[in-house]
């Protein structure tokens, strides 16, 4: 009887053990997810403001490069569009997290090179990004935000097509773009075939004579954002 009752006093201390251990573990994890969770609530309007804020810069140069292509090229007026849409931008996310105390500014400088260079091409932007969050504990955070689309490598192979590679200029990797209009030698074409080869190079085959030494204008879009390639 002595040695049934020490075996049930042993296994009720171990059952007691692994209950407060159990129930220590649950609160250390619980209280773990609490930490976490918290943080992140915090950190939301942080969060908002560097996506959305990338995001608004995509936009504004994506409208400012086709006003670029229908203003003959007016770079003051694609980089008004720009800021227009920015300020908009500014105004918004503001009254959207004031509650919060958080308050955000946004600057950028729209850059094409839409010319005959022979190497590359690109509509690009370069912003700075103001957040303001004392409430948060973060009286200024400032970062440089970066959207564009590059073209470099056009490859002309005689009385086939083109090949060009295409990279984001915020990821820095090769992308697929869309090929809106092609020109050779001043005359339209209206169809060609396209395929991905992957690292940002895209090819195009047309049913139309073209030689190295052949005038090509095309434009691609990326994203929204519209870039003319031009090679004479």
């Amino acid at each position: 009887m002595k040695k049934d009752r020490g075996q049930f006093i042993i296994l009720a201390a171990i059952a007691l053990i692994t209950a407060i251990l159990v129930v220590a573990a649950t609160a250390t994890n619980s209280g773990f997810r609490i930490r976490q969770s918290q943080e992140f609530l915090v950190s939301i309007p942080l969060m908002n403001a560097l996506d959305d804020g990338y995001r608004a810069l995509i936009v504004a140069l994506s409208r400012a490069s086709w006003t670029y292509n229908t203003s003959s090229y007016d770079y003051v007026v694609a980089n008004n569009t720009a800021y227009l849409y920015l300020l908009d931008w500014t105004k918004n996310f503001s009254e959207a997290h004031g509650g919060r105390g958080v308050n955000a500014y946004i600057t950028s400088d729209v850059d094409f090179q839409w010319w005959s260079n022979g190497t590359m091409w690109w509509s690009n932007s370069s912003g700075l990004l103001i957040v303001n969050a004392p409430s948060l504990g973060i009286p200024q955070f400032r970062i440089n935000l970066v959207a564009g689309l590059i073209l470099s490598n056009l490859n002309i192979v005689d009385n086939v097509g083109f090949n060009i590679t295409a990279f984001d200029a915020y990821r820095d990797i090769g992308v697929s773009v869309r090929l809106i209009s092609l020109k050779i030698n001043g005359s339209s074409i209206s169809s060609w075939s396209y395929q991905y080869f992957g690292s940002g190079i895209n090819g195009y085959y047309i049913n139309f004579p073209i030689t190295s030494n052949s005038e090509l204008e095309a434009y691609f879009e990326y994203n929204g954002i519209l870039v003319r390639v031009h090679k004479k």
